[in-house]
């Protein structure tokens, strides 16, 4: 804690000094004023933790510096010295917001009991601002506006706050569970480096924001003449952060961590657009290599190259799809690589580093002398063996309930099983059987009744033109679907409509 001494007697604030550099704790004298004018002026230049005040001085008391250094820092605490003649001063003192008078001579063991008790107090008011503080960004991320989320928290206290974040991206072929645990582990030895930061001016927020990454946050308060600071404080975090990201490296060869940091914002207003840049660079990781700390600056140019861009969010699509089980969109995701990685020039690097990504997340290991072009083929290979083998959990089911999603989203277009057996790359009879046996239907007459329900809610519910429901629900030849309905219903489109009035009417 940093601590201000006011007294003009020299002899009284050597002696203090003296005292407090003999105490156990994280307490340090940062300055020393003569008078209440000096006082006044110190405090609002380094806004102490606590000031020791006498309360008489010259140039205005220490109840008249108390009073007038308040406005600009609300949050120092203040300690009166005084002696027992001037007891009612000190009850004054207590009046205005005091935390303790202490008498003179001042003891050592008085002064570590109150030190003690203010460290305390420090401490809980600490972790109940960083609380605000987390609140705050949780808000900032679910959409809440700047003047929502902070709710009055971040007052004007006279001082500048920048805000420095760093996204953590996490790739892995490891189960969800597997994940969760490591990225635990990840997120305390953070918090255990990083918390002893905290206090009124330090706040930190470490947050999930979506499955695969995590957010830090950090706030530094300072005033003008301690902007030397941050750098130095950050430069500490940083350093903190890349050592427990060596060592991360160094013991999973499965499991990576990238971070992207971008400079302090000066606002949270300038940190939410910050924090968008970074989410856009993020993929690039894909290209330049993962287990390390990007900067947003280095990454930023590469933003003007939107193929990349494309071809990176392409291959963390492929390594979600196979951490979903879904071959479905894994096939699909290749499919969309055929179209754009062999036409785009990669340089070898960034072959190296895309190689190492498909190795972590889907555990697959690529010939290094093979281009794009035979690097898909074998991930087709793979996702067949990994995702559509026989096991326990039983991926052909899978498969089919991604189908019947499939289904329920583009009934209204035109589908058939040759077009899905097509995109996962099987035989349409093998799909057909497949589908006959997981649903107990064929294919046409599944899609045939999600069609007709569809087509009973908009008779129901609108005055849509029989012609228009039919298209609505996928059939563009009136007759065709009226033909449908009838058989499977049992009268007309317009009489079953017809029906559901007569019925309603009776009822009311």
């Amino acid at each position: 804690m940093r601590i201000l001494i006011a007294d003009d007697e020299m002899l009284v604030r050597l002696s203090l000094k003296s005292m407090i550099e003999e105490l156990s704790g994280d307490f340090s004298v940062i300055g020393e004023a003569a008078n209440g004018e000096e006082t006044i002026e110190l405090v609002k230049t380094l806004k102490p933790d606590i000031v020791f005040v006498d309360v008489r001085m010259p140039k205005y008391n220490g109840l008249e510096a108390m009073k007038a250094a308040k406005q600009c820092s609300p949050s120092t605490k203040w300690i009166i010295l005084t002696g027992y003649s001037e007891f009612a001063y000190a009850q004054e003192a207590i009046h205005l917001g005091a935390c303790n008078y202490l008498l003179k001579p001042v003891g050592m063991e008085e002064l570590g009991h109150t030190l003690d008790r203010l460290s305390e107090q420090y401490i809980q008011e600490s972790e109940f601002q960083n609380k605000q503080f987390e609140n705050t960004i949780h808000s900032l991320f679910h959409g809440l506006s700047i003047h929502q989320a902070t709710n009055g928290f971040g007052q004007k206290t006279g001082r500048s706050e920048h805000v420095f974040p760093i996204l953590f991206l996490f790739d892995s072929h490891y189960g969800k569970e597997q994940m969760k645990e490591q990225i635990s582990a990840f997120a305390d030895q953070i918090l255990g480096s990083i918390r002893t930061y905290c206090g009124y001016r330090i706040k930190i927020a470490l947050l999930p924001f979506q499955d695969r990454e995590l957010v830090f946050v950090c706030s530094f308060e300072t005033s003008q003449k301690e902007s030397e600071k941050i750098s130095e404080k950050i430069r500490t975090i940083t350093e903190q952060v890349l050592r427990i990201l060596d060592s991360h490296a160094e013991q999973n060869t499965g499991f990576s961590i990238t971070a992207v940091k971008d400079k302090p914002a000066a606002s949270l207003d300038q940190f939410v657009t910050q924090f968008h840049d970074i989410k856009k660079v993020a993929p690039l990781r894909t290209v330049f290599g993962q287990n390390k700390m990007w900067a947003y600056q280095e990454l930023k140019p590469f933003t003007k190259e939107p193929d990349l861009l494309n071809i990176c969010e392409t291959f963390i699509q492929l390594s979600e799809s196979f951490s979903e089980k879904s071959f479905l969109k894994y096939s699909k995701t290749l499919v969309e690589l055929e179209k754009t990685v062999p036409g785009f020039r990669l340089p070898p690097k960034f072959k190296d580093n895309i190689n190492r990504f498909l190795r972590s997340t889907l555990a697959c290991h690529l010939p290094d002398d093979r281009n794009i072009s035979e690097w898909l083929n074998l991930l087709q290979t793979h996702g067949e063996q990994y995702l559509l083998q026989d096991r326990q959990d039983s991926p052909q089911t899978d498969m089919i309930s991604q189908i019947l999603d499939y289904i329920d989203q583009n009934y209204m277009h035109e589908i058939g099983i040759a077009d899905i057996a097509a995109k996962l790359q099987l035989t349409p009879n093998y799909l057909s059987t497949l589908f006959h046996k997981k649903t107990g239907s064929t294919f046409v007459k599944y899609i045939t009744r999600i069609r007709l329900a569809k087509a009973k809610e908009l008779l129901c519910n609108t005055n849509m033109p029989i012609q228009q429901v039919a298209e609505q629900v996928g059939y563009f030849s009136t007759r065709h679907f009226t033909k449908l309905f009838t058989e499977n219903v049992g009268c007309y489109p317009s009489e079953y409509r017809k029906q559901l009035k007569c019925a309603d009417i009776s009822i009311h």
